[in-house]
């Protein structure tokens, strides 16, 4: 029950930030373009940054153990996200089921997941955040391109790689395992510039949600129900397969945090490569985003709720 009064407590601290970019936005502050400029900031710069900063501690078999853990379980959600999108969603309009069923898939889990879970357990949840990134990112390049071409391109896995996030995460891994640490005058303007992560992830989800009418949007049940699936039917699955398994509550809940994210950014990024549907992209991102602000803590609460009492039942 605490760590989900926390992480309220952050998805309201949250939502005032998006508010702030969703204002800045319609005052022309924030322009369009200015809004892709820092979403590459962000994305480039600032969050290899924090990611790579959360590597940056003392060797500690727990942490690997939890690492690994974390690999398991990030796999496990999304291949069960990919599955079970091709029963529950609508396959007509195509180019709306497209988006759906990516945006079920892929969650903002560097944008919107970090932040979270870097409040509720610091660099150690930040650390096992990466997994769920970089399986992320793997499907994302691969299936990911399937699910808007009809096939997968594996040598958009080679570009993937050479992303600032992924060059974070084995460059961070490296140096933890081999138990070295950059000196402070490195560590800390590295350190710094991670921490501009939340708030700058909030601001640019506001102006990319000023950019479409959310009342509009608000009144399509569509993108009710494709929330639905992406916000409380995929992550109440993942808190009764976690609550089964003998693992660690931070590890459990971060990757819940992640798996319980509303969709990706990217969302639009692939709507327009693809040519399809890049308005209703925008849209079920916006709802999604300011529904997952209610849905992220009550998944966090359910789960601590259920694992209670399967801790009462199970022998572990």
């Amino acid at each position: 029950m605490e760590t989900a009064m926390i992480v309220l407590y952050q998805a309201v601290v949250m939502f005032i930030m998006i508010v702030v970019g969703y204002v800045c936005y319609k005052i022309h502050l924030i322009s369009p373009t200015t809004n892709i400029q820092m979403s590459n900031l962000l994305l480039l710069v600032v969050n290899p940054c924090i990611i790579f900063i959360s590597f940056q501690t003392d060797f500690d078999t727990r942490l690997v153990t939890g690492l690994l853990t974390s690999i398991g379980l990030s796999l496990a959600s999304i291949v069960l996200m990919q599955v079970l999108t091709r029963f529950v969603l609508k396959k007509s309009p195509e180019g709306q089921y497209k988006i759906e069923r990516f945006g079920c898939i892929y969650t903002n889990c560097g944008f919107f997941a970090t932040p979270l879970v870097f409040v509720m357990f610091g660099s150690e949840g930040v650390l096992y955040i990466t997994a769920y990134i970089a399986m992320t990112n793997f499907f994302m390049w691969t299936q990911g391109i399937g699910v808007f071409t009809g096939k997968m391109k594996f040598k958009q896995l080679v570009n993937c790689l050479k992303a600032p996030t992924i060059i974070a995460i084995f460059l961070g891994v490296a140096l933890f395992f081999l138990h070295i640490r950059i000196p402070d005058f490195l560590y800390d303007p590295i350190n710094f510039i991670g921490s501009m992560n939340s708030p700058l992830a909030m601001i640019i989800a506001g102006a990319f949600i000023a950019q479409t009418n959310v009342v509009k949007a608000f009144t399509k049940l569509r993108l009710y129900y494709a929330s639905t699936i992406r916000l409380l039917v995929i992550p109440v699955i993942c808190i009764i397969l976690f609550a089964l398994l003998p693992i660690d509550r931070t590890v459990a809940l971060t990757i819940l945090v992640g798996a319980s994210a509303p969709c990706a950014v990217s969302i639009m990024m692939f709507a327009a490569k693809y040519e399809c549907d890049e308005h209703y992209a925008a849209e079920l991102f916006s709802v999604c985003t300011l529904i997952s602000i209610v849905t992220i803590p009550l998944m966090c609460f359910l789960y601590e709720w259920f694992s209670g009492l399967m801790s009462a039942v199970l022998p572990y």
